[in-house]
């Protein structure tokens, strides 16, 4: 059915309006189900299940304020559903209206407490605003919902990891890698958070396994290239962030580090080359980095190493 069939139904009750919408929403067919539900509201007005429906379809459409509008009619019309609130949770969330998400979240948690997702994305919220012990309570009270939930048990390890709690934060990478051994991403934290345990060959054994299943896997490669760099083996710390630039060349941090590597290595011309591109790509971070860095001491007379530094360091 095309939109101007659809505007056209023979049936003039709201409930067949209703249905066609949700039947051309479950088609992705949202501009057609939009007409269909207005169709409906023009029927009957305070049926809160068509305005939680139309407000998913403007979601969908990124009309985000109208949506918003239309999920704050169906609550208006009833307040004690679930799922209504959720929605809108998840929108708010879209629209970076945290405080707003979380207390939808809240309301739809307080009708139905056994809503996993909406203690998981509840406490994503709370990991990204650092609220991170909030965010593992929520991430476990999601858990004892949904056990196998992987992205769970990934997002609570990069929570205790933020915390500093590094072996719990390791036994929830294990048990996401466990759920799902091809998640690059948690064998690249597992490896992070091995190295503040010190145990850094299983480090480099992450690294590698994260490499493996993603070869254009920049952060994995960096992270390598740190543990050579601090190995001592300075060409091969080299030759991974050469992959890691390949990558992603405008990663400021893949130069510095290999100017350092070369420093170890007395290349003094190739060094200050490595530390001019960090500079260029991000002058505030590499310049404040360089100023601390002990290890920039020996070329501190160095009259390049003063100009890419814009100031006198002073010994």
């Amino acid at each position: 059915m095309n939109t101007e069939e659809s505007a056209h139904h023979p049936n003039g009750n709201y409930q067949s309006w209703y249905e066609l919408g949700i039947s051309l929403h479950q088609a992705r067919r949202y501009r057609e189900a939009l007409l269909a539900l207005d169709h409906a509201i023009k029927i009957q007005a305070d049926n809160y299940q068509i305005w939680n429906l139309r407000a998913n379809v403007l979601k969908k459409l990124e009309r985000y304020q109208g949506a918003l509008i239309a999920y704050d009619h169906s609550i208006k019309l009833n307040s004690q559903i679930a799922e209504t609130w959720y929605n809108r949770g998840n929108l708010l969330t879209k629209m970076n209206n945290y405080p707003a998400a979380v207390s939808s979240f809240h309301q739809a948690l307080k009708l139905n407490p056994n809503l996993h997702q909406a203690w998981y994305n509840l406490a994503n919220i709370f990991k990204k605003s650092g609220r991170f012990r909030y965010a593992i309570a929520s991430y476990e009270k999601a858990l004892k919902l949904a056990p196998n939930l992987v992205e769970a048990w990934y997002n609570r390890g990069k929570s205790l990891f933020e915390l500093g709690k590094y072996e719990q934060a390791l036994a929830s990478f294990e048990y996401s890698i466990k759920l799902f051994p091809l998640d690059y991403h948690a064998w690249n934290y597992r490896g992070r958070t091995l190295f503040y345990l010190g145990q850094i060959e299983q480090e480099i054994f992450s690294y590698q396994q994260a490499i493996k299943i993603k070869p254009d896997y920049q952060d994995a490669w960096h992270n390598l290239g740190l543990v050579k760099l601090n190995r001592g083996e300075y060409y091969g710390a080299i030759a991974c962030f050469d992959k890691a630039i390949v990558i992603n060349n405008n990663c400021a941090l893949n130069y510095y580090y290999k100017a350092k590597c070369y420093l170890f290595l007395t290349e003094i011309n190739l060094a200050l080359d490595n530390l001019e591109e960090a500079i260029k790509l991000d002058p505030q971070l590499c310049r404040e980095k360089a100023k601390v860095d002990t290890d920039f001491q020996v070329i501190a007379e160095e009259l390049r190493f003063h100009s890419l530094l814009d100031y006198a360091f002073s010994l």
